[in-house]
């Protein structure tokens, strides 16, 4: 049964005791009262706390995150042909697009042709006027008409407009 501030302890110092003449031993000192001991577990509750949460945090963000402002390297964006051929602003830097091959000029490049829309329409979609194709700079071995390809590049402003520079080509 607790009483009072200290418990069932009513003295806390060194002051002589009117009973005994003297007090032998300080209850603060001895560790018999549970009030000193509050303030240790309280501590010890608000330190256990702030770690749990610095650990909770470093194991939901990376600490590159946290402490980084410097966004991380990134692969190069992989859109549509038909994405870029609506939007080539959007697009500007290094890409990687998949599509159809439709015309080559050796030496020069080709005209890429979205994959859904060869899926759909075949070779029609060249003679559309619609975003659907884009011509690709690239002096390399020519791939064939109707074949696969990925390609890997820089979309680029010109005085003319947009130019797709391929620096490698994959049959796929």
């Amino acid at each position: 049964f607790l009483a009072g501030p200290f418990g069932r302890w009513h003295r806390c110092s060194l002051l002589t005791d009117p009973l005994a003449g003297y007090a032998r031993r300080s209850r603060l000192a001895s560790g018999q009262n549970p009030c000193t001991k509050k303030y240790e577990f309280i501590f010890a509750q608000s330190l256990i706390f702030a770690i749990g949460i610095f650990f909770a945090f470093s194991t939901i963000l990376p600490a590159g995150a946290i402490f980084s402002s410097v966004p991380p390297a990134t692969a190069p964006r992989s859109p549509t042909v038909r994405a870029v051929a609506s939007d080539p602003a959007q697009y500007l830097g290094r890409l990687t697009l998949t599509g159809v091959v439709g015309i080559v000029t050796p030496g020069k490049g080709f005209i890429m042709v979205d994959m859904r829309e060869y899926r759909r329409e075949g070779f029609a979609c060249l003679a559309k006027d619609e975003p659907t194709k884009i011509p690709v700079k690239w002096k390399g071995a020519a791939p064939k008409i109707k074949q696969t390809v990925r390609v890997d590049g820089t979309l680029v402003k010109g005085r003319k407009g947009y130019a797709f520079i391929a620096k490698k080509v994959t049959i796929q």
